[in-house]
């Protein structure tokens, strides 16, 4: 028995620090794609002042470490942003369930 009470503590240890790893890697894996999310957002005809608007609005010229970390603290909060659709991602986990 206290083998397995051993393991579920090591699992359980180990289980931040491996959920910190997969979101820093999709996080760095998003930030480096080459599309533009205020483009994507906005549309092809978007002039550039929305763009730089919409990119200032939702923390796109903060540098990425305060990004992830801004992401951090929303995911703590249950705050897991929006969808394009501006529809709160939790809504949609929630139906997905």
């Amino acid at each position: 028995m206290s083998q397995l009470v051993r393991l579920i503590g090591r699992r359980l240890i180990a289980l931040p620090m491996m959920i910190l790893g997969v979101t820093l890697l999709v996080f760095v894996i998003m930030s480096f794609s080459p599309s533009d999310p205020a483009r994507l957002a906005l549309g092809e005809s978007a002039s550039p002042e929305a763009l730089e608007m919409y990119r200032e609005a939702n923390g796109l010229n903060d540098p990425i470490w305060l990004r992830y970390f801004t992401f951090l603290a929303g995911m703590v909060r249950g705050d897991l942003g929006t969808t394009s659709g501006n529809v709160p991602v939790t809504d949609v986990v929630a139906q997905a369930f």
